[in-house]
């Protein structure tokens, strides 16, 4: 669902480190302009960037970031100078820059296609501390479900550096159970950071430079549902019943709250409107009426932790593919399994390799595809990545079932919610005697599970109709809404 954002947001890196290429050509030319027999060829003329500090600080719109580091000249001969240092900021951010010092005093800069250029005169071994603050906004970001950037220039490579990462105290960090990069910061170290969550990396910058994605949840959140069905008949309606599921009582959610209304009632457990094992049932029996209209309107919260479905027994859940197929998968899922070198555990490394491997494409949403047509296109959506992981998964003798509802994550406020465009699908895992939630669609795995998944229902989850009438049920509108953190 999220992954055409993660894709841009890569191309822009991409972009970004073209351009850092083309000002470490101009370097280079200004070079060719110098005496060439006075430059050692082993050992060109460089700036480094030494002592690198960032503070990535988690803000309503965006992150505020502050960088400390150092530039040094070196291999320069006597007299000759380096003249010009650009940083290149994200290309589809908004920047403002706060502070810009030099040597701890404000310095003269150049801001353009954010691009942040100073100009100097620095000799051999000659160095500038830099400490820059600017603030990096985003477009169409909602704020209960963060997938932000984080990256150290490649530049910066070989170089010893740190990087802090805060947040405020209502967002959790998903998926970090199982991540070695980042490390939870002792908050007592610095008393002033009490109102923050801290993660931090230090260390020696690789070859490409650092960057990932961290992903945030608001720990609760609340949600408004409503449920509009136009139901017609040619005649009056005589004998017809529309039974609805509870939507969403189950999953994470809690504190569920339901309003319901016809226009015959508008009160349960009447004649016309009855509750009844986890379903409503809507009687509609000698009307006048040739049309009528059920509304349901739902409020609950929803949390990261993982109480789901206690009462699922691990053994009703049946294994998802024929046994002919099984040596074929096995093998698939144990090749993934060796192949990646991390410590993940192996349901992480099979749903890390589908998110890597399998290209999400709305093209693909009225397709059927089984899981070998599912590896053979490499393509699909949620609810063939969630197939796929399901077969992988029960090939290595781990139990799954397939979970349905809804994923949020571009606006605040989702208006007429159509189910082909929110709807989702992802997987849980019957592991360690505990179910886990986990998403390949989106890269989510752990115990924690962010409030932008919505569970809906579970067994018996469509609505369905019991009826002598000649009715014609026009689909039911679906209108949701973020009310707050809870």
């Amino acid at each position: 669902m999220n992954n055409e954002k993660i894709i841009i947001e890569l191309k822009n890196e991409n972009e970004k480190l073209k351009n850092e290429i083309i000002y470490l050509k101009k370097t280079v030319n200004d070079l060719k302009n110098e005496n060439i027999s006075e430059i050692n060829i082993n050992n060109p003329p460089e700036l480094l960037k030494t002592n690198w500090n960032q503070i990535n600080t988690i803000i309503e719109n965006g992150q505020q970031i502050e960088i400390n580091f150092t530039l040094k000249a070196i291999n320069l001969q006597k007299g000759k100078s380096l003249k010009t240092f650009t940083y290149f900021f994200e290309e589809n951010s908004s920047i403002k820059i706060i502070l810009f010092n030099v040597n701890n005093k404000s310095y003269k800069y150049s801001f353009s296609n954010n691009k942040l250029t100073i100009d100097f005169d620095l000799y051999n071994n000659e160095t500038l501390d830099v400490n820059m603050l600017y603030n990096e906004t985003y477009f169409g970001l909602c704020n209960y479900y963060r997938n932000e950037f984080i990256r150290i220039p490649f530049y910066v490579k070989n170089q010893q550096a740190s990087i802090k990462i805060k947040f405020p105290l209502k967002y959790h960090l998903i998926g970090f159970e199982d991540n070695n990069m980042f490390k939870l910061y002792d908050k007592k170290i610095d008393d002033l950071d009490k109102n923050f969550n801290i993660y931090y990396w230090n260390g020696i910058v690789p070859e490409k430079g650092l960057s990932n994605f961290i992903k945030l949840s608001y720990k609760n959140a609340k949600w408004k549902i409503e449920f509009n069905e136009k139901i017609n008949c040619k005649n009056k309606i005589k004998n017809t019943t529309i039974i609805y599921p509870k939507f969403f009582f189950g999953g994470n959610n809690q504190n569920v709250e339901y309003e319901i209304s016809t226009n015959l009632s508008d009160k349960i457990d009447n004649k016309n409107i009855i509750e009844k094992n986890n379903k409503f049932y809507f009687i509609f029996k000698n009307t006048n009426l040739n049309q009528i209209y059920i509304n349901l309107k739902i409020t609950f919260t929803n949390s990261i932790n993982n109480f789901w479905y206690y009462h699922l027994k691990e053994k009703i859940i049946p294994k998802f593919f024929d046994d002919k197929y099984y040596f074929y998968f096995n093998q698939f899922a144990l090749n993934i399994i060796k192949k990646d070198k991390s410590n993940d555990p192996n349901y992480i490394k099979i749903g890390k390799w589908i998110h890597n491997n399998i290209n999400y494409n709305e093209n693909y949403s009225k397709k059927i595809l089984n899981p070998l047509e599912i590896l053979a296109f490499r393509e699909g959506i949620c609810d063939h990545f969630v197939l796929l992981y399901i077969t992988l998964l029960n090939s290595i003798d781990i139990k799954c079932i397939r979970i349905g509802g809804y994923a949020c994550s571009e606006n605040k406020k989702i208006k007429n919610l159509n189910i082909n465009e929110n709807g989702h699908s992802w997987v849980l895992a019957y592991i360690n005697n505990n179910w886990i939630p986990l998403d390949a669609t989106w890269g989510i795995y752990g115990n924690k599970f962010p409030v932008s998944h919505i569970f809906e229902f579970f067994i018996n989850g469509s609505t369905i109709s019991e009826s002598s009438d000649d009715i014609e049920r026009c689909g039911i509108n679906k209108k949701m809404e973020f009310i707050e953190d809870e």
